[in-house]
């Protein structure tokens, strides 16, 4: 998670050599050498460090070195509704699970009428906006109930579970349903005399 590291236990993994001084060199990095089988969930650190080499009027030295933090990439779903679903009556309880939110990010979860659409604006559901104020990224699991208030209409609706990092703002799940909370009555009225 990144608390706790131990700097000791770090191992040479690459290095180059700038040969002219005349000219820009540029030098390629994997994006990270943080080893896991899933890419998008390794956690860990790296650290890139410059030397001057060694020659005839002074030794080698360490001219700049930063530590850079690997995060894996947020991930959540949407529980309770399914995709498809047709609801007709009140709004379930819904889950929101969340994994590894990055520090100093948003989330929460919009809703809107129509199909999924990354670019529609919605409004957020009451009880679904969390920031993350710690240092290193974070799960959190969220329960929405009573959230009936921001469907004003039947037809088909999109939740998105959304995160807003420093980075830009992804959706994390989307869930597409329909509402059709319209009773219809047949009867008849008749006299008798």
């Amino acid at each position: 998670n990144g608390i706790g590291i131990d700097r000791s236990l770090a191992t040479l993994l690459s290095q180059a050599n700038l040969t002219n001084s005349d000219t820009w060199q540029v030098l390629y990095f994997p994006i990270n050498s943080v080893p896991g089988a899933d890419r998008s969930k390794v956690r860990g650190e790296e650290r890139f460090s410059i030397y001057s080499l060694e020659d005839y009027q002074a030794p080698a030295s360490q001219l700049a070195s930063q530590f850079i933090q690997i995060w894996p990439v947020a991930d959540g779903s949407i529980s309770g509704i399914t995709s498809g679903e047709t609801i007709r009556s009140a709004m379930p309880n819904v889950t929101l699970t969340m994994h590894d939110l990055y520090p100093d990010s948003q989330v929460f979860a919009k809703i809107y009428k129509g199909a999924s659409n990354l670019s529609a604006t919605g409004q957020i559901v009451p009880g679904s906006a969390q920031i993350i104020y710690e240092a290193v990224p974070q799960d959190r699991t969220l329960t929405l109930t009573d959230w009936d208030t921001v469907l004003d209409d039947d037809g088909q609706w999109t939740i998105d579970l959304m995160t807003t990092t420093p980075f830009g703002t992804d959706r994390l799940a989307s869930v597409t349903f329909n509402l059709d909370r319209i009773i219809k009555v047949n009867g008849s009225v008749t006299t008798a005399e």
